[in-house]
């Protein structure tokens, strides 16, 4: 289906229009079977505010010339529309402006009122000949018969005016290839305005003819001639101020109508705006009682609507049930059956028109309630048995969740309810959803106020009882706070003097370790031999390493920690001056400030130690020297990296780390491997190269 085809662009009225025209001239057509057949209802027709798709009038048209067998009644339908009950705005503009001419030229706005499907423009061509030029819209695709029936209205707006129809020639048509249509319209001033032009003329011809004869017939003659003249003027004056009454009569009959209609209409119009305004003031107002809100509501539908009667169901809290909640005019037996009432909203009941319209929030009119229930197999029981001949039903919604029905019925009144009551209704139906939501949750917050202030006390008791025993145990826990504190100064008191004591130790070891250095030192001035020089040298250097260390642990912050990279700088230092003296050998030292324990700091400073102090000794025998490339480092996985190369003669081939005896190499393995679980490795890369790797701990 093309969805052009779905929007609503043809008013009511034209729909209208051919229905009056039907009910004349064909008055066996089933209009319902029609209407039903183009998706249209009579509720939608009589609602002046309506408007139809493409898809239904092209539905409705072909449906009534297949029941009247007249392809020709879309003009005929057209022809009508002067005389039409349903076009009061046509009217009303047309006789306003009290010239024909005028209503042709002023099209544009008048054709509006009836189809949104076109523009029409009008020019002037002379006193009685207008042309009109009608354009489609874009996407808009009109039938001939439209163009027909519009010709058909042209013509019928002379009637307006006692003109009879006026004359069209259409030039160019959208139905013939060209891009608009072409409406060339002329018309006949009325017969009153035509006899009194005759009239005019024959006195004036009388006049002159009278004059005339008087100079040349005898005056007996004559004065017959001037009488029988006069008579003559005088029926003639009387026929045309006859038809000119007679046509003045129709047009004052017209405007009254018109009038009338308007009148009626600003009435509808004035209560239907102060029912909106009422209703929404007591709906803003705040009610702390739901029946004396809806009784309010219905009492303002009752003054201001035109309904026999009213009422307001309500669902309860879970939506699972509908209860008369408030009405007016029932009868005591019908009052009796609304309070008794409980309708179901978890399964069909035997109301179905209540239980789809709340559940499936769809509003309901019904202009025959025993023809509907026949009609559409819905049960209206419920209205039946209230006695009720016309109703709307609306679901009162709010946000989405249903809450109720507003229905209003007729049971007297044979006023045919339209589309636009459904509308108004559905403002109201919303507006009472509002009402009774602020109403509903004001009285929560009621509610939530008063358990708020019950809980407030309570909490204040709570409180005080609370505070109560807080102080107690406040003084409780001040006199333990002021016992651990006690017994903190004292832990800290002891704490100092141990680390006192510790640093007092570790000082005397040094000590006692540069006293033995010291013997060793002046032992080896006086050897003579030189393997027992270098014993003494290396056993000094390791008195001194092991000096260090607790030289640096009596010297710190921390007595449990040695920062490497000092004590690596302290110890090159110090071999540099023990060994490299005349040696011209220089240490390149590549170091990161961290900190091992003890445990881990005293066999790593003595492997340095070894290592070191062998490529001082062994690297460069040829006394030429060189350099050493000294490098500690740890990784970010908390390994330690040691790396000590020379440029020296290397270390023999002959040598096994694994299996050797010598005393340097076996210490260091055994400080490496043994004691801190790492990896050694050695290497002749143009020179020795010792590569140390452990894991670092932290204790």
């Amino acid at each position: 289906m093309d969805p052009e085809n779905e929007i609503p662009l043809y008013s009511s009225r034209i729909t209208n229009t051919y229905i009056e025209y039907l009910a004349l001239y064909y008055p066996d057509v089933d209009i319902d079977d029609v209407l039903k057949h183009a998706g249209m209802t009579r509720y939608e027709v009589e609602d002046p505010g309506h408007w139809f798709t493409q898809t239904q009038v092209d539905r409705f048209h072909d449906k009534i010339v297949k029941k009247t067998n007249n392809e020709n009644i879309a003009r005929e339908a057209g022809r009508h529309t002067a005389s039409s009950e349903r076009i009061g705005p046509i009217k009303q503009y047309s006789l306003g402006l009290m010239s024909l001419s005028t209503v042709y030229l002023m099209m544009g706005k008048l054709y509006s009122i009836m189809s949104r499907g076109a523009d029409a423009v009008a020019k002037t061509k002379s006193p009685r000949n207008v042309d009109i030029i009608v354009t489609p819209k874009p996407g808009v695709h009109e039938k001939l018969y439209q163009c027909q029936n519009r010709i058909g209205t042209f013509e019928s707006l002379a009637n307006l005016f006692a003109a009879g129809f006026s004359k069209i020639e259409e030039s160019s048509c959208i139905h013939k290839g060209a891009d608009c249509c072409h409406y060339h319209i002329s018309w006949t001033d009325p017969p009153a305005i035509l006899q009194k032009k005759f009239k005019n003329y024959l006195v004036l011809f009388s006049l002159l003819v009278s004059i005339i004869l008087f100079f040349f017939v005898p005056i007996t003659h004559w004065f017959i001639f001037l009488l029988l003249t006069i008579t003559i003027c005088s029926l003639f004056s009387y026929r045309t101020e006859f038809l000119e009454k007679k046509d003045l009569a129709n047009t004052i009959e017209i405007q009254g109508n018109a009038a009338k209609e308007l009148v009626e209409e600003i009435g509808i119009r004035h209560n239907h705006a102060l029912l909106v305004q009422k209703i929404g003031q007591i709906t803003s107002t705040t009610i702390m009682d739901i029946d004396q809100l809806t009784s309010n509501v219905m009492h303002i539908i009752k003054t201001h609507l035109d309904f026999d009667r009213g009422l307001i169901l309500l669902s309860d809290e879970e939506t699972s049930r509908l209860y008369y909640q408030s009405g007016y005019r029932y009868s005591d037996v019908h009052r009796t059956y609304l309070l008794d009432l409980s309708i179901e909203l978890n399964k069909s009941p035997q109301n179905e028109i209540l239980f789809k319209a709340c559940n499936n929030q769809q509003p309901y009119l019904i202009n025959d309630v025993k023809e509907y229930e026949q009609k559409y197999s819905l049960d209206v029981s419920f209205f039946e048995k209230l006695g009720s001949k016309a109703c709307i039903c609306i679901p009162i919604i709010y946000e989405k969740k249903s809450m109720g029905i507003l229905a209003l019925d007729n049971t007297i009144s044979k006023k045919i309810l339209a589309k636009s009551d459904m509308s108004l209704l559905m403002g109201v139906a919303s507006q009472i959803a509002v009402g009774i939501n602020n109403t509903i949750t004001f009285n929560k917050l009621e509610e939530h106020k008063k358990e708020l202030q019950k809980s407030r006390d309570q909490l204040e008791q709570r409180v005080e009882e609370r505070t109560a025993e807080l102080k107690q145990v406040n003084l409780e826990l001040s006199l333990e706070i002021e016992e651990r504190q006690k017994t903190e100064t004292r832990l800290r008191a002891s704490i100092k003097e141990k680390e006192i004591l510790i640093r007092e130790v570790y000082h005397r070891v040094k000590n006692n370790l540069q006293i033995i250095a010291s013997l060793l030192d002046m032992t080896k001035r006086r050897a003579q031999h030189p393997e027992t020089v270098d014993m003494l040298s290396e056993a000094h250097a390791k008195l001194y390493t092991m000096s260090l260390i607790h030289t640096q642990l009596y010297q710190s912050d921390r007595v449990d920690q040695i920062n490497m990279g000092r004590n690596l700088r302290d110890l090159v230092e110090h071999l540099e001056h023990l060994y490299g003296q005349g040696m011209n050998v220089i240490a390149n030292i590549d170091t990161e400030s961290f900190y091992l324990s003890v445990t881990q700091a005293v066999p790593c400073a003595l492997a340095l130690n070894e290592v070191i102090s062998n490529a001082f000794k062994y690297a460069y025998p040829d006394g030429k020297g060189g350099k050493i490339e000294i490098s500690l480092k740890l990784s970010k996985d908390d390994f330690v990296f040691i790396m000590v190369k020379d440029q020296g003669a290397g270390i023999p081939d002959s040598v096994d780390i694994e299996h050797t005896d010598t005393l340097g190499f076996k210490l260091v393995r055994n400080l490496i491997v043994i004691q801190l679980n790492g990896n050694l490795q050695i290497h002749n890369r143009g020179g020795a190269e010792v590569v140390i790797k452990f894991k670092a701990t932290f204790e």
